[in-house]
This record gives C-alpha cells, sequence and structure tokens, in this order.
C-alpha cells in the first residue's frame, strides 16, 4: 500500500518526510516499509518509516485465512489514514 503525504489541495507534499507508523489488524502481517530514498539507511523491517518526497510503502501479506486486513498510517500532525483489504 501506498501513503501519501496531501497537502490543503489534495497534492502530494513534494518535500514532505514525516515518520509514518503503521499498525495491521487482521489476517495478515507486515512485511515490510520502504521509500524511494536511494540513500536511506533505515531498516526494511519495522512498524514505521520516513515519507520521502511525500510517499513511502508498506508491504502487507495475508495469514492464508479469509477475512479482513485493517492497515493504519499515523503521523504526528497529520490525520491518521486507514483501509481495509478483504483476503479471500
Amino acid at each position: 500500500m501506498t501513503v501519501e503525504v496531501l497537502d490543503a489541495q489534495g497534492r502530494v507534499h513534494p518535500k514532505a518526510d514525516d515518520l509514518i507508523v503503521f499498525s495491521l489488524e487482521g489476517e495478515g502481517s507486515l512485511t515490510a516499509v520502504g521509500n524511494s530514498n536511494p540513500v536511506s539507511t533505515e531498516s526494511y523491517t519495522g512498524d514505521r518509516r520516513r515519507a520521502f518526497r511525500g510517499r513511502c510503502l508498506a508491504v502487507v501479506k495475508s495469514n492464508g485465512k479469509a477475512g479482513a486486513i485493517r492497515l493504519r498510517a499515523e503521523a504526528e500532525g497529520l490525520e491518521p489514514a486507514e483501509t481495509i483489504i478483504t483476503a479471500g
């Protein structure tokens, strides 16, 4: 899932580097996090990643059971966002 930090007009903020914290509930797991920063030394494992040019990525994996996977992204000073993925 791609996370984008948006400005007041709904456009990706190209200088945003907020620390995004992910949480997951349901029939899956957070496998990896990333961004496209070629010089980042942040770990690809864990539950957080800094946005780079307003974007970062969460890789979610189903546990093989049918059901909902709820992924939430939060950052200090920003509204949280979440999505539900249906695993079949």
